[in-house]
């Protein structure tokens, strides 16, 4: 099972050319190596498996201070991680406070990890002790073969239930289950363990001596655990090829029936986009609206020049494609406040009346009170009296938006053409007045 793996570590930055084309091999197998400097670039949710190293390259103030809001920045990925069932393993290295103001910690090494879960674990504010006499689970050996020290102790609870965290969180105290995986050996207290966290896990471990053979034997485990953790979610892992030799003549037949029915609902899917996108016009006020009226007007099937990238007073001239003696200059607004006789929307557009031309006229197209049903608007909410009087006077046509739709579905009706759609438009002066056919 191919799993993407994410590697977040300093290792590379400090390491030898020996570690660099180390990483560069893993990198074929599916795991990506980044620093933590350049972890601020990527997403880590895109992937199913993170392994974060807590050893960072910095120790004096000048170095921690390129750190800053790193770990912080990344919390919030990490819970989506782990909310889609994904594996975050973290090598627990020393506590290394990264932000302070006036000597208190307020970022560390591990801020990356949900709050309520550093809460608990303490990651964020334990001691680090250094140590290295513990007890380690046979399945997880391959990891601890270095005997790695370790610096951090997890607090768990233990009785008839089993291991686990608890803490209380939105007015309830809520259990999350722990795997010891090694245990100090006088103590018992757990220096490494998987914790169930929402639908994912979280791995907290001692950083491994010999980081190569730990990576991969971690990816294989990460795997394994996602996989477990979809399953539970419910959500479908991608069967192996070898599958299809086992699966009875029914099974074939009503999935090659599946595969016709889902190409026909694609096709259906892809006939409806038009109509979907028009209909945003009906809420719209910014570039989704430009969107959508150039759809319409195209479904015209007008000349249209599109001046909407160039920022100039007028968006779109449009001509009937049988003839270039009329046009309609179009100025488009979106607004969700108002618009009166003094505003500069309106200076502008007036500003454009010597682009017209003879035979051209300068339309009006606007959008308003978008929150409210197209039906029960009223124009006065959003365009003043004194305002549609400016403009009537100096020969605008006012067309709103909800009527410029209500003209396309007339014309896919075919109640009416785009020649009288267009002449209707052309010898209006001020409000438009729609009237059904």
């Amino acid at each position: 099972m191919t799993t993407a793996t994410l590697f977040v570590s300093d290792l590379a930055e400090v390491g030898s050319n020996v570690v660099r084309k180390q990483l560069e091999v893993l990198g074929g197998s599916g795991m990506d190596s980044v620093t933590w400097k350049d972890a601020q670039k990527i997403k880590p949710s895109d992937y199913e498996v993170a392994i974060l190293d807590t050893r960072i390259a910095a120790r004096t103030p000048e170095q921690l201070r390129a750190y800053e809001f790193f770990f912080e920045s990344m919390q919030s990925e990490i819970s989506i991680l782990l909310q889609a069932g994904g594996v975050v393993f973290v090598l627990a290295g020393p506590t290394i406070p990264v932000r302070a103001v006036r000597g208190d910690a307020l970022e560390t090494n591990y801020d990356f990890l949900p709050k309520f879960l550093l809460g608990v674990t303490q990651l964020s504010f334990s001691e680090s002790r250094e140590g290295s006499r513990y007890e380690k689970e046979k399945n997880w050996y391959p990891y601890f073969l270095t005997a790695p020290r370790y610096y951090k102790t997890v607090p768990v609870k233990t009785d008839e239930k089993g291991v686990y965290i608890w803490y209380y969180a939105n007015g309830k105290g809520i259990t999350e289950k722990v795997r010891p995986l090694a245990v100090t050996t006088v103590t018992s207290q757990v220096v490494g363990c998987l914790i169930s966290w929402q639908h994912g896990v979280v791995g907290v471990l001692p950083p491994p001596d010999d980081m190569m053979s730990a990576l991969l034997f971690l990816q294989n485990k990460g795997a394994e655990l996602y996989k477990e953790n979809v399953e539970n979610l419910g959500v479908n892992v991608e069967p192996p090829g070898w599958i299809h030799n086992y699966r009875s003549s029914e099974h074939r037949r009503l999935e090659q029936e599946t595969s016709t029915l889902e190409g026909e609902l694609a096709n259906v899917r892809q006939k409806l986009k038009p109509f979907q996108l028009v209909s945003t016009s009906l809420y719209s006020i910014g570039k989704g609206l430009e969107v959508a009226v150039t759809r319409i007007f195209l479904d015209f099937d007008w000349s249209v020049d599109d001046l909407t990238k160039k920022d100039q007073p007028i968006d779109y001239v449009i001509k009937r494609r049988d003839e270039t003696s009329k046009s309609l200059v179009v100025a488009l607004t979106g607004t969700t406040g108002y618009l009166d006789s003094k505003s500069g929307k309106l200076a502008q557009l007036l500003g454009a009346l010597p682009e017209v031309g003879d035979n051209g006229r300068l339309v009006f197209l606007v959008n308003g009170s978008v929150e409210i049903d197209p039906a029960i608007r009223a124009t006065s909410n959003y365009l003043t009296e004194e305002a549609l009087k400016r403009l009537a006077k100096n020969d605008i046509c006012v067309l709103v938006v909800y009527d410029l739709y209500r003209l396309w579905l007339d014309y896919l009706a075919k109640k009416t053409t785009t020649d009288q759609i267009f002449e209707s438009i052309h010898k209006t002066c001020g409000l438009f007045n729609y009237v059904p056919p």
